[in-house]
């Protein structure tokens, strides 16, 4: 199987989402999300990517992110690989539960980044699980917030977005 030439830009922000095939859960409690976030972590800072925002439901995976040197694949491969063994352990079948491919959009901050935050955090209410994005307790709402996380999100680049745009 082939996958797509990506447009690789060092210091690039990126919004991409992972999902899996109907019927396959990545998370199915709160220990997952907990394992999940542990495994990103080390993840995030072995791969030198910086991670803007981000959501996690049931099926699947939300990420403002800004690469480094490395391409976005090597983040995304060891991403999908973890998330699959998961499946495997817990539905205890040898099954592939992403397709092959994953969509990315490589966005311009200075005009994207506000809003694709804003639909990151809204991801959860547009899916019918709560009423408002401060119901939701998996995505970096609560760190633009203010909140300590368990994940380090660079939340800098967007308040200062829109500090900059209340100013004019």
């Amino acid at each position: 199987m082939s996958s797509h030439k990506r447009i690789h830009v060092p210091g690039g922000t990126y919004y991409t989402a992972r999902a899996t095939e109907p019927s396959f859960e990545i998370f199915s409690g709160p220990a997952d999300y907990d394992a999940f976030e542990d495994y990103l972590a080390l993840t995030l800072e072995a791969t030198g990517v910086k991670l803007l925002a981000y959501c996690w439901l049931p099926d699947s995976i939300h990420l403002a992110i800004t690469i480094g040197r490395r391409p976005l694949a090597e983040l995304m491969r060891r991403v999908t690989r973890y998330c699959s063994q998961r499946i495997r352990e817990r539905s205890h079948q040898n099954i592939t539960p992403f397709p092959v491919d994953f969509p990315v959009t490589l966005v311009d901050p200075d005009v994207y980044l506000v809003p694709l935050i804003h639909y990151i955090h809204y991801v959860p209410v547009l899916r019918g699980f709560v009423s408002t994005p401060d119901d939701y307790p998996y995505t970096s709402h609560f760190a633009y917030l203010g909140d300590k996380q368990r994940l380090r999100v660079r939340t800098q680049r967007m308040l200062g977005l829109l500090r900059y745009s209340s100013l004019q």
